[in-house]
């Protein structure tokens, strides 16, 4: 069995990241959330506890999984578009990290298929941790059939008292002409560690929109492997991360052109404080001898503190010379001046760093029906 202290050395070893592996004492909490509305329902949460009640409650009457430390628990699929199988697999005993990621010491397979519909299907995936110094770890695949539009919401919690590694592997197949949102939002407490393979295979004409945020997570290291096989293919993705007190979070894109009439695009943002240290590296291949090709990569990123530290690496790999293609990366910090300029106007210093991280963060938040999802944000945005 791979314990935490083996995949800590085994992280160490291979260079992931250059850390101090002591645990803080503190980490934050939901307690700032007050209000918020979710179909004309006023919510309040008062800490993590009922933060997942809550989040049972705007799930109602949909399919939802709960991932929980005892096991899986599916309720309300009475959908008939949507199957669920879930099998308990045996945990790997391989202690090596490449072992780990590759074949995945997982307690349970889950197969989520998405069959051929005219309406909108909903899925929900809630992570509910209490895990006392373990191991978990889930692979799921999910096929989506041709002209099916899915909205997929995942988020993950865990108690305060919960310590261990959370591994996680999705496998997307997306058929022709679907459209899949999908929505991560992974709020660990900071003796938790992440791991997070996603996979993404896409046919013709099919769209994949991924937001997703991550934060407090102790070490998180999260790979996106994307790709475009057929023509019209799309994919979109918006990534925030935020990282505080001695946090290390890694994520890896690679996105594939492999055929004619593709399109990617992402814009990806990082928020490092403390003596925290964030990563974001991104590649795009395309393919010889493919047309028409449209892929954009940004990474804007933002130091709120001298200690922090933030590494990118936008990487093009261009194969064909018919492709609009552009790539850009920003690191910096809050402009002094500006903060000057709102204390002038009677803003406290506290409210004036807000306004400026809000400033950067709003595209993020561009979306519409996303108040569950931004009243869990905010606070671990606005930590130091």
């Amino acid at each position: 069995m791979l314990t935490l202290k083996d995949l800590s050395s085994e992280i160490d070893n291979a260079r992931l990241a250059s850390v101090n592996f002591a645990l803080p004492k503190e980490f934050p909490s939901y307690d700032n959330i007050s209000r918020l509305s979710i179909n004309d329902k006023s919510l309040s949460f008062n800490d993590k506890r009922d933060l997942n009640s809550q989040l049972n409650q705007a799930s109602d009457n949909q399919p939802t999984l709960f991932f929980k430390s005892t096991g899986i628990s599916i309720h309300d699929v009475n959908e008939k578009n949507i199957s669920i199988e879930v099998t308990q697999k045996e945990v790997g005993t391989n202690n090596g990290l490449v072992s780990l990621i590759n074949d995945l010491a997982c307690d349970y397979r889950i197969k989520i298929s998405c069959h051929e519909s005219s309406q909108p299907l909903v899925l929900w995936l809630i992570y509910d941790l209490d895990l006392k110094d373990q191991l978990t770890g889930y692979e799921i695949d999910i096929n989506v059939a041709s002209g099916t539009q899915l909205t997929l919401k995942e988020f993950i919690t865990n108690t305060s008292e919960s310590k261990g590694i959370l591994n996680r592997r999705y496998n997307l197949f997306l058929g022709s002409k679907c459209f899949v949102e999908h929505t991560q939002i992974a709020t660990l407490s900071n003796t938790m560690d992440s791991l997070l393979e996603f996979n993404v295979h896409q046919l013709s004409h099919s769209k994949m929109m991924l937001k997703s945020f991550d934060a407090g997570n102790r070490i998180s290291y999260k790979t996106l492997n994307i790709d475009l096989a057929e023509s019209s293919s799309e994919f979109e993705f918006e990534g925030l991360i935020h990282t505080s007190e001695k946090e290390v979070s890694q994520q890896f894109v690679y996105v594939h052109h492999g055929a004619s009439d593709t399109s990617s695009k992402q814009n990806h943002r990082i928020l490092s404080a403390g003596e925290s240290k964030g990563k974001f590296h991104s590649t795009i291949h395309t393919d010889k001898d493919i047309k028409n090709i449209n892929a954009h990569q940004l990474s804007k990123n933002l130091l709120l503190s001298k200690e922090a530290n933030i590494m990118t690496y936008p990487i093009l790999e261009i194969n064909t010379d018919d492709i609009q293609c552009s790539h850009g990366a920003t690191i910096g910090m809050l402009n002094p001046e500006h903060i000057l300029y709102l204390r002038s106007r009677g803003i406290p210093e506290e409210d004036a760093l807000g306004i400026l991280i809000e400033g950067m963060t709003n595209e993020f938040f561009n979306m519409d029906n996303f108040h569950l999802e931004r009243g869990i944000i905010d606070p671990w945005i606005n930590r130091s």
